[in-house]
Formats: structure tokens, sequence, C-alpha cells
């Protein structure tokens, strides 16, 4: 996440989706979600999302609410699709 090196190595033209809960404790309430994307920005990627399922912890898609997390990955896959 903070290694310049690292981060320029990622393709400008990738599309990133950021998913995980705000509950997780490993994203300290989505403030270093926040600043994941934002890197990614700053480092050049175009098309970053931070989409913060609200409840769930760290693994997004094996929560009680995976229907509507995964209908938002579907959508913002569906919705890239639709772009290219």
């Amino acid at each position: 996440m903070a290694d310049p090196t690292q981060l320029a190595r990622i393709r400008s033209d990738l599309s990133i989706l950021i998913a995980p809960g705000d509950a997780d404790p490993l994203g300290v309430g989505g403030v270093l979600l926040q600043q994941l994307g934002q890197r990614y920005r700053d480092a050049g990627v175009a098309d970053v999302t931070v989409n913060l399922c609200p409840a769930a912890r760290h693994e997004s898609l094996n929560e009680t609410n995976r229907e509507e997390v995964t209908g938002d990955v579907v959508a913002w896959l569906l919705g890239r699709l639709e772009a290219a």
C-alpha cells in the first residue's frame, strides 16, 4: 500500500474495486481503505472504486448480506463491460 515502486507497477488502465466491509478491523472503519483507493489513483490508476459494505467485516462476500454485496460487485463489473 505504501511502496511507490510497487504502486508504479500497476497498470493504469485496470479497473480496481475495493469492497470490504466498513466494520473490517483491518480497515479502521474504512479510513485505510479510502487511503488505499487514493494511493491507486495517485499512482495513475484511473478507475478505482471503494465500496464499503455496511456492517460487514473483512470477507464481505461471506457476510449475512452476501447477496447484496454480490449484486454490488456484479453491477460494478457490468458497468465496466458496458463502458468497454
